[in-house]
């Protein structure tokens, strides 16, 4: 470039290396997170030198930059950075993430709830992108400490020994779990439990306790696709009915194919009392296998209380039921 004009050039400026913060920053403009954020955690005052959304903006930055830094490094790490450029706020200095700003932010945080925080920011990116929510995949992982855990009133999440997905299997853990889009791959929910707990437990805990709100905000949801964890309804009525009556796999199922496949001289299939009782007097009149599958409605009887005895304790009065009638 022989043409270049030496005079164009500003000697008062300075070139910052910013890495991958101006693509996040530009991400939290684009999808107009911290107006979401900012109703829900958002400080209400004139003494704020920096308010809660941008102060999740820039622990983003920092975390998706270097990995594995705590707060005592978040000031210093935009020591060098133009913070107020970067957070689109004016007269934003690095001493303002202090720890003392960060606990407050991370407070407010934890008030509101993480679980429902990180998934109406899910929401507003499923909108800007016009995605719609159909089906979605869950899974777990594992995240070890080398650290002793602490039990702490109200709190319930517990660093603990339990099933590693990242070979340490010596050292305490958390499990995280989450759910994606099956088609955009975006997590729109998280979830994170104490390290001894099976994923039967937690999966089941998840659909009864946090699917009614994620039906709520995405309403077009229907599919929920997990592993063999997710499979703890007993009954096949091809629904999770605890949440709303949400589509299962189960009735697309050939239950009685499959039974036929595996060896089984007599399989059916009824959905009726009439049909059940016609099964029954049959397989009972036979001297070999028989599957029955009863397919159930949704719904049960209003004073339908809790169980009072153990799976194993209806299998043996089953079995003794079954051997009164031979």
């Amino acid at each position: 470039m022989t043409d270049f004009d030496d005079s164009l050039i500003n000697t008062n400026e300075k070139i910052l290396n910013i890495g991958t913060t101006g693509l996040t920053a530009t991400a939290f403009d684009y999808f107009e997170l911290k107006d979401v954020i900012r109703p829900a955690i958002g400080k209400i005052g004139f003494n704020v030198s920096i308010d809660n959304p941008e102060i999740v903006q820039a622990l983003v930055m920092q975390v998706l930059s270097v990995p594995y830094q705590s707060l005592y490094g978040t000031a210093e790490f935009f020591q060098d950075k133009p913070l107020s450029a970067l957070l689109g706020v004016e007269n934003v200095e690095f001493e303002d993430l202090n720890r003392v700003n960060l606990a407050r932010c991370l407070d407010e945080v934890y008030n509101f709830g993480p679980e429902r925080l990180f998934l109406r920011c899910a929401k507003q990116v499923a909108i800007k992108l016009g995605a719609q929510i159909k089906e979605c995949h869950i899974d777990s992982t594992s995240l070890h400490y080398d650290c002793k855990t602490r039990e702490e009133e109200g709190v319930d999440l517990l660093l603990d020994k339990g099933y590693s997905r990242d070979g340490h299997p010596e050292l305490n853990q958390i499990n995280h779990l989450q759910i994606c889009d099956a088609v955009t791959k975006i997590p729109f929910f998280f979830k994170s439990v104490s390290g001894h707990i099976h994923d039967k437990t937690s999966f089941k805990n998840l659909l009864i306790d946090d699917m009614p709100v994620l039906k709520k905000e995405f309403s077009e949801l229907k599919y929920l696709v997990g592993d063999s964890a997710l499979c703890t309804d007993p009954i096949a009525n091809g629904a999770h009915e605890t949440v709303g009556g949400m589509p299962t796999v189960a009735s697309d199922i050939n239950v009685v194919g499959i039974a036929k496949a595996c060896g089984y001289p007599n399989a059916v299939s009824v959905d009726s009392f009439e049909l059940l009782d016609k099964a029954l007097e049959e397989a009972k009149s036979r001297n070999e296998l028989s599957l029955i599958e009863v397919k159930c409605s949704i719904g049960a009887r209003d004073d339908l209380g809790r169980p009072t005895t153990t799976a194993m304790e209806n299998k043996q009065n089953f079995m003794e039921y079954l051997k009164s009638l031979l």
